[in-house]
């Protein structure tokens, strides 16, 4: 491939037409480095394509099937909005306050699509007597 494609993101997976290439290349006795570095990805998906796919049978990936969402654009905000009021609260208290009736997983994903954290604050120590006093 020629050096104008761009980089894959994180996650994402390989085209059939990569897929091919990386087969292509393993077929001439190319090493897994030069594949990756020509494909623009990992040694280790290069190994795994390697590993998982014949040259002979390749005939391609069916595409992802595609989930309706449970949720609207305005109950996505409505629910970002009680994310970040409630944000002290367990997501199962959280989902009975919603008038969406919606799964603790689905609220969880919603979470982690408006780039809200789940974490626990830190305890912060008292102030000792002398510090009281000053």
């Amino acid at each position: 491939m020629n050096d104008s494609t761009p980089k894959r993101k994180d996650g994402e997976h390989l085209s059939d037409v990569q897929i091919a290439f990386i087969l292509a290349f393993d077929k001439v006795k190319t090493s897994q480095r030069e594949i990756a570095k020509y494909v623009k990805c990992s040694c280790g998906a290069v190994r795994n394509i390697l590993d998982n796919y014949d040259f002979d049978m390749f005939k391609g990936r069916q595409p992802r099937r595609e989930y309706q969402r449970k949720t609207t654009e305005r109950e996505d905000r409505y629910i970002e909005r009680a994310l970040k009021q409630n944000s002290a609260l367990p997501l199962r208290d959280i989902t009975n306050i919603l008038p969406v009736q919606i799964s603790e997983t689905t609220l969880r994903r919603r979470r982690s699509e408006a780039g809200l954290g789940s974490y626990i604050a830190a305890q912060k120590p008292g102030l000792r007597p002398e510090n009281v006093e000053a």
